[in-house]
């Protein structure tokens, strides 16, 4: 896949189906910090993460611990071969398309300009989402 310009915001969207298979995701996850100057955020969107009827991050703490160690170590290390080692990595969890988006909204992001957004299809490749990256919710 041909790699777009260098960019100063990336919004990276990937499907969570499961807790402990997630290896096949470092690519899309290479993909995306590839392309990032400043900031990557990178959403996790599955029904695991739904408020009411996901699961319990108490009770699945060790499986969200190493997926999420798994996901900032894949970024950190290609922001460090690029030499990028004040690139801003992070990762918020959203329980899907029913689930209010509002718990992400107010982390801030809808006051940053994105200038990338990158949606996984079917966990394979990643879809630039150009027209939306301005606005991607």
């Amino acid at each position: 896949m041909e790699h777009p310009r260098l960019v100063p915001n990336t919004l990276l969207v990937l499907p969570i189906y499961s807790l402990t298979s997630y290896a096949h995701l470092a690519p899309l996850i290479d993909y995306a910090t590839n392309d990032t100057s400043s900031r990557l955020l990178i959403l996790l969107v599955s029904p695991l993460f739904h408020p009411q009827t996901g699961i319990h991050p108490s009770t699945h703490w060790s499986d969200l611990q190493r997926l999420l160690s798994y996901i900032y170590s894949k970024a950190s290390a290609v922001a460090l071969r690029h030499d990028r080692i004040l690139l801003r990595i992070d990762v918020l969890v959203h329980g899907g398309n029913d689930t209010p988006i509002s718990g992400v909204i107010d982390c801030g992001i809808e006051n940053i300009q994105w200038d990338t957004c990158y949606v996984a299809h079917e966990c394979t490749y990643v879809v630039p989402v150009r027209a939306a990256a301005q606005r991607c919710f």
